[in-house]
């Protein structure tokens, strides 16, 4: 049914409790065709991936980041902060203010802000409130105001513009600027995604097409709901089918899956029929079945494995559709760094490419490895563990 879809990738990349929201940011999740015909994310990968050489830690409720080897780098002494450094800056609360250190703690952007986001592309969206409005703007490295608060919302620089809305952030129509503050469009669209592949997906009274850096429509709003550009593909649902379109908008994959995800790998996960009796499978870009559609559930390659589910459990499968890992788990994930995370019986675990088990399923939750170090959960307590599942570091 057309109507205003919610599209997945438009979400709130909350880069911590309280902090300012990035209404734009595009996230980058685990994702598998699920039972209802959507996707499926784990929450923890909600987070926008940034520089991941620092991992932010809280003590007494104080927010603070240790290295890799669970070394205390920056103190926690921080009423909130994001979980990632942002071109070498993240943004800090200090009592209701915010501002910016760099990674060695050094306070580089003095509190000031009501709300902070992000550095992209050289520029922080900030919020800045007095007793009747709020309103929102940017900031260069130096904490310089470059653009000045204007937008009643406003997100991060992506090839070289930014999003901004007019009015409520549900019912408010988005528009787009340049790094001078320059509107390039006018207050039109219902929703945006970010850019990929130098093109961004845009909606006009939910139909969607996509949008170059310079404002113009290349392929003109008509589809029920896109998916961004990957491989130089992008999934498009027309009158709720799925298929793909190249850059220049030729349907080069006709529009004939119930659902299907981006191409990784050189595959897409596709579904066909109902979400009850459906079955998934992989085409490659000629539109070609190349694993077939057998599947109860699938998700997308990542290190040339993609999970499948079947009778009830989750199982892995290579590039030829041989299944490599028997299905056994209740949840998976993506590999990552040559590990994915599991879910079996209650507690997580990982496994490596070989389907074993290297880190015994005991935490409440478990993320995906970045840099060496995976963020997990147990009995309320939130820490990091690495590879060989030693415990870096645990809140107290």
């Amino acid at each position: 049914m057309k109507g205003n879809i919610v599209k997945m990738f438009e979400v709130a990349a909350v880069v911590a409790a309280g902090m300012m929201v990035s209404a734009f940011a595009r996230v980058d999740r685990d994702m598998v065709c699920d039972a209802d015909g959507k996707s499926f994310v784990r929450s923890d990968e909600a987070v926008k991936d940034g520089d991941v050489d620092l991992f932010i830690i809280r003590v007494n409720g104080k927010y603070g980041y240790i290295d890799r080897t669970g070394r205390i780098v920056i103190e926690p002494k921080y009423d909130d902060a994001p979980y990632f450094f942002d071109e070498g800056l993240a943004a800090v609360k200090v009592g209701d203010k915010w501002g910016y250190i760099d990674k060695s703690g050094r306070m580089v952007i003095e509190p000031q802000f009501d709300g902070a986001g992000p550095f992209s592309e050289g520029l922080a969206e900030v919020t800045v409130w007095d007793e009747e409005t709020e309103k929102s703007g940017y900031i260069d490295r130096n904490g310089k105001i470059v653009i000045e608060p204007q937008f009643d919302f406003a997100g991060p620089f992506d090839d070289g513009l930014a999003a901004v809305v007019e009015g409520d952030w549900e019912a408010g129509k988005r528009g787009f600027i340049d790094r001078n503050g320059k509107m390039l469009t006018g207050y039109e669209f219902d929703a945006v995604t970010r850019f990929s592949e130098g093109l961004i997906a845009v909606a006009k009274d939910w139909n969607w097409g996509f949008m170059d850096n310079r404002g113009k429509m290349v392929i003109e709003p008509q589809y029920w709901d896109v998916l961004d550009f990957h491989d130089g593909l992008a999934a498009v649902n027309k009158e709720g089918k799925w298929g793909f379109v190249d850059k220049s908008g030729k349907l080069v994959i006709e529009a004939k899956f119930d659902w299907t995800c981006y191409f990784s790998d050189g595959l897409a996960v596709v579904r066909i029929g109902d979400v009850d009796n459906g079955k998934c499978g992989f085409i490659d870009k000629s539109g070609k079945m190349v694993i077939e559609a057998k599947f109860d559930e699938a998700g997308s390659f990542s290190e040339g494995l993609a999970a499948v589910k079947i009778g009830g459990k989750w199982g892995y499968i290579d590039k030829k559709g041989k299944v490599v890992i028997e299905p056994q788990f209740e949840i998976p994930g993506d590999f990552s760094e040559g590990l994915a995370y599991l879910m079996k019986g209650e507690k997580n675990g990982y496994i490596d490419k070989n389907g074993k088990v290297v880190i015994e399923p005991r935490f409440d939750d478990a993320t995906s490895f970045r840099k060496g170090l995976a963020r997990v959960e147990k009995d309320g307590k939130e820490g990091y563990i690495d590879k060989k599942g030693r415990i870096v570091w645990m809140e107290e």
